[in-house]
């Protein structure tokens, strides 16, 4: 198993790692793990007993430093991306269906109000669509990241970073 260790990359420095790389990945990782909506180029990995990494380490502390292998990376590939897509695709569509559902209330009460016949109806007072998702919930992709973080062995290792890349 290798150890990869994972700065923040300065947008002008021009480097980037190979697409599908071990470090590319441990840097995709990262991205997830770190949760700020940064992209992956927003960091740079090195195998932690290269000379890149050493010479990068004497400028900069590494933000994490993630265990990879052929099996965690397919692990990676194949069941941790799926999952996060599947994760955001709930998400979206509980996003959908309370707009949908609070728009079609709102409709419902405006159409109540300009009803000459039934204006003094009261339909709406009881109903509480917030309260409905607040206790449906939806999968949380910082929950799932505690886990993938424990998979992948990533260690956090500057605690100063403030999460702007």
């Amino acid at each position: 198993m290798m150890k990869y260790l994972v700065f923040k990359n300065d947008r002008t420095s021009g480097k980037s790692n190979v697409p599908g790389s071990p470090e590319d990945i441990a840097c995709e990782i990262a991205c997830f793990v770190e949760g700020d909506g940064n992209p992956k180029t927003a960091f740079i990995a090195y195998p932690s007993e290269t000379p890149e990494a050493t010479f990068a380490t004497l400028k900069l502390v590494p933000r994490f430093a993630i265990t990879l292998d052929a099996v965690r990376m397919n692990v990676w590939l194949k069941q941790a991306r799926p999952l996060i897509r599947e994760i955001e695709k709930v998400a979206e569509i509980v996003n959908n269906a309370y707009a949908d559902i609070s728009e079609a209330m709102e409709d419902l009460a405006r159409k109540i109000k300009f009803s000459p016949s039934f204006e003094h109806v009261d339909l709406m007072s009881e109903v509480n669509v917030d309260a409905a998702f607040d206790d449906m919930g939806s999968p949380s992709k910082y929950d799932f990241s505690h886990y993938v973080s424990d998979y992948f062995k990533v260690k956090l290792m500057d605690y100063s970073y403030d999460g702007t890349a």
